[in-house]
């Protein structure tokens, strides 16, 4: 049975607001379910145990305290689903929620050589290490819950940004993946695009009796990229119905 859901989605100033706006408008106009926005600086007020599903999207959640911090640890291993987006997914791994490796900032910058380089140079370097939005083809176990009702593996994916969770050594953990020379449509230097090729988007593991699912994109971009907004209906209505540990 399908499990009535009750989402929270932490939000406030540092949070993007372009990504809570693209997963509100998500859950209001193609969804048309309620989600709770609590901001960041109240949540250690709030009775998390009344929620299913805890949403974190883009942002610097350095902010957080370090008691809501065990509060949000002790939700999950409780059993909620924690879904999160980019910076979060990397904060998530920080805490050791999430076990999963990023690509470093420092391995983007290592791809150029600067040497020979001029002042000049300067802005054109930097828009080779940006990603500032591009169509990338993925691959989609479609036998895992969460690629539930998606007839076709391929998968393009939507990336403003050079997040890169490294391909995951556990097996049954990643559920999306980059193809091996990923670029569909967009700008991206093919330094960039070797080191995105091959790696994950989407990953999800148990903890404790909760479930984190873990994003390197926004999935839900702009309201209108619906081909990946399904994995985030999937993990809201079976988000523990799978069971792969990380250990």
């Amino acid at each position: 049975p399908v499990k009535k859901v009750k989402a929270l989605m932490i939000g406030g100033k540092p949070v993007s607001q372009y990504e809570a706006g693209s997963m509100s408008c998500y859950f209001d106009e193609i969804l048309s379910m309620p989600l709770t926005i609590i901001d960041m600086a109240n949540l250690s007020r709030i009775d998390l145990s009344q929620y299913t599903h805890i949403i974190m999207v883009d942002g610097r959640y350095s902010a957080l305290s370090e008691s809501t911090e065990t509060q949000l640890s002790h939700w999950v291993k409780a059993g909620g689903v924690l879904y999160t987006q980019k910076r979060a997914s990397q904060w998530a791994a920080k805490k050791g929620l999430l076990k999963a490796s990023f690509i470093s900032k420092s391995s983007i910058d290592n791809l150029f050589e600067t040497e020979s380089l001029h002042y000049k140079d300067r802005e054109s370097l930097s828009a080779k290490k940006r990603v500032a939005g591009a169509i990338f083809s993925g691959t989609i176990d479609t036998t895992h819950p969460l690629g539930y009702g998606y007839i076709r593996d391929e998968l393009p994916m939507f990336k403003n940004s050079t997040t890169i969770i490294e391909a995951p050594s556990k097996p049954f953990i990643g559920i999306v993946k980059y193809n091996d020379s990923p670029l569909l449509s967009g700008y991206a230097d093919p330094a960039v695009e070797n080191k995105i090729g091959g790696n994950a988007s989407v990953i999800a593991h148990n903890v404790g009796r909760g479930r984190i699912v873990a994003s390197a994109d926004n999935l839900v971009f702009r309201g209108h990229w619906l081909g990946t907004a399904k994995i985030v209906a999937n993990t809201l209505f079976f988000g523990k119905t799978f069971s792969a540990s990380a250990k």
